[in-house]
């Protein structure tokens, strides 16, 4: 790995970090970063990811309107997509079927 890429996945989870939206990474900028990554740094991005999925409060009522539905089936379907890859590390995918699990709706 070049410093480079090593600086850039820094950026990456710094960046990813300061993102208040929980769902502020993707399946596929998570893999991407993770296969530039080698030990800590790979640790540091996992944690990234396992901190916005333990972020995220599962739907435990239907809202009760309709943006609040559509933000609640947005944030489902990103969590369902971690949970689903086969991957994603297996943490990763067992904290995301958790909330799957407690989710209403």
């Amino acid at each position: 790995m070049s410093d480079t890429d090593e600086e850039n996945i820094r950026q990456w989870i710094a960046y990813t970090r300061a993102n208040v939206a929980v769902n502020a990474v993707g399946v596929g900028q998570y893999l991407l970063a993770r296969a530039g990554a080698s030990g800590e740094l790979r640790d540091a991005v996992d944690a990234v990811v396992m901190a916005k999925l333990c972020a995220v409060r599962p739907q435990t009522s239907v809202p009760k309107t309709v943006n609040a539905r559509r933000a609640a089936q947005i944030t489902r379907q990103w969590v369902r997509q971690f949970a689903a890859d086969e991957r994603i590390p297996e943490p990763v995918r067992s904290r995301a079927a958790q909330l799957l699990e407690a989710w209403v709706g």
